[in-house]
């Protein structure tokens, strides 16, 4: 068994026999690729800590809180999480297949990225921007020149066309992305320097991660 797994638990069961009221706590740990496979960690608390590659099977986290955590194909498949919360996680390919979890829990994350929900199904990126996929024409967008929206056949996606040295760019705050963003707002924008088509589904956090490492 993980030596990290191993000492974990015994500092719980310690807690769990003193029977402390605090929750035990764990700052700036490493615990990529750990097994915490049918684990019983109630009140427990990681805070700024890396899981990547982690599995969490069958556990019981209730009232457990993730706060500033790097969660990186992670395994939560049937655990029990009732009153768990993800405050400012990264959460990305993570699995929650019969996991007991909410919607509502979920979305305290900081971004969730392809993850497969409780049902089975999976949960694609959400679109940061505002009428990001324009179902509410230019809404929220800035326009210069010849712009025009329209629909592909028998679909509801929309698209964008533009002629020559039209641009359209909306400005999002990213001041909640701190943890890996620079700025505090990025400018995203398209400029035509011929007539072109494109799709506008934008795949905005990874674009600011590349930014962020080309900076």
């Amino acid at each position: 068994m993980d030596n990290k797994r191993t000492l974990i638990e015994y500092l719980y069961v310690l807690l769990t026999l003193d029977q402390f009221t605090a929750a035990l706590i764990f700052v700036n740990a490493i615990l990529d690729n750990v097994d915490f496979n049918n684990v019983n960690l109630t009140r427990i608390m990681f805070q700024s800590t890396s899981f990547i590659n982690a599995s969490f099977v069958k556990s019981n986290l209730r009232t457990a809180t993730f706060l500033y955590l790097l969660m990186m194909n992670v395994n939560f498949s049937y655990s029990q999480m009732g009153c768990i919360t993800f405050d400012e996680t990264q959460l990305q390919y993570a699995d929650f297949t019969g996991a007991i979890i909410t919607d509502e829990q979920l979305s305290q994350t900081l971004y969730l990225i392809h993850t497969i929900l409780p049902n089975g199904t999976m949960y694609h990126q959400k679109n940061h921007l505002i009428n990001g996929e324009f179902n509410d024409e230019f809404t929220y967008w800035n326009t210069s020149g010849n712009i025009s929206m329209k629909t592909f056949p028998n679909s509801n996606v929309n698209y964008i066309q533009g002629r020559n040295n039209a641009s359209i760019s909306q400005r999002i705050n990213m001041t909640r992305y701190g943890s890996f963003v620079y700025a505090s707002d990025y400018c995203i924008s398209l400029y035509y320097t011929n007539n072109l088509t494109i799709h506008p589904k934008f795949d905005l956090m990874n674009s600011v991660k590349y930014l962020h490492k080309k900076r």
